[in-house]
């Protein structure tokens, strides 16, 4: 999907703080209002807004320091040393 309202440039509210009228966003790269189901080719997807999750992190096992694995839904974190869902969200993360 390649619509405005999907576009990392896309803001709710305008810089001097008020909103775009309804069915529009804020362009901050073009500095204009854009209408919020609108193609463009300058479109550009959130960069890592998924990847920042616990399976992708370097620290990132999927086997237990003992030789087991961990429930389906979890990984091993070898920095923390402890089991975590493998899509949460942490500060710690580091990419592999």
């Amino acid at each position: 999907m390649s619509f405005c309202k999907a576009c990392k440039h896309a803001r709710e509210h305008k810089p001097t703080g008020g909103r775009p009228p309804q069915g529009t966003v804020w362009c901050v790269k073009r500095g204009i209002q854009m209408g919020r189901n609108r193609k463009m080719t300058c479109f550009e997807a959130f960069g890592g807004r998924t990847s920042l999750v616990c399976q992708n992190c370097k620290w990132a096992k999927h086997v237990l320091p003992h030789g087991g694995t961990p429930d389906p839904k979890n990984i091993w974190c070898d920095r923390r040393h402890k089991e975590f869902q493998r899509l949460r969200r942490m500060d710690c993360f580091e990419p592999k």
